[in-house]
């Protein structure tokens, strides 16, 4: 009898350790890797703004508006063998040579996340370069790492951006874009 409740008891166990793998693997799947319809959770996230009482309408113009500027696709390889992608508006109309490089959040988009600021920065004189963080966008990469291996890649964009435009560079983030470019700026 006492066989029974062991092997019960081990049977249980396996269930709950299992359960609670799988949960783990779900949450870390969820968090840890790519989006898996950006577009989609762009336009949820603006529709619940609006529905809030947001401005969705704002974000949409300043979408509308980097789209339709005249963009050069941009690719660099990370230290780790990662292809990433970035995108540079040029700003024709400025006498100044500055580069705004606007580094999108977690699960974010730089269309999204930049859709108002972007032109405020075009409108006093910068160009704008936007990268696709690792695992986000055109960018390879399994899993995002929260700003810790992006920092290195924001070193590698502005190095970039030095060689190939050159001028000012001037780094702004938000939200894990805001922790990128802040340890970027602690790096060599």
């Amino acid at each position: 009898m006492l066989i029974y409740i062991i092997i019960l008891l081990i049977g249980i166990a396996m269930i709950v350790l299992g359960t609670c793998i799988a949960v783990a693997q779900f949450l870390f799947d969820m968090c840890f890797t790519r989006p898996k319809e950006p577009e989609k959770e762009i336009e949820i996230c603006i529709q619940n703004i609006e529905k809030h009482g947001g401005n969705g309408a704002l974000i949409r113009q300043g979408r509308d508006w980097m789209l339709s500027k005249n963009v050069s696709q941009h690719y660099i390889t990370s230290r780790d063998g990662l292809r990433l992608h970035g995108i540079y508006i040029s700003n024709e109309e400025s006498t100044k040579d500055r580069v705004a490089v606007l580094v999108h959040g977690y699960h974010g988009a730089p269309s999204f996340d930049f859709s108002a600021a972007a032109k405020l920065y075009y409108n006093n004189g910068f160009s704008l370069f936007l990268p696709d963080q690792r695992t986000h966008g055109e960018s390879e990469g399994k899993y995002i790492c929260f700003g810790a291996l992006e920092r290195l890649d924001c070193v590698r964009w502005a190095e970039y951006i030095d060689r190939r435009i050159g001028g000012e560079i001037f780094l702004d983030g938000i939200s894990m874009g805001a922790s990128t470019v802040l340890m970027a700026s602690g790096e060599a």
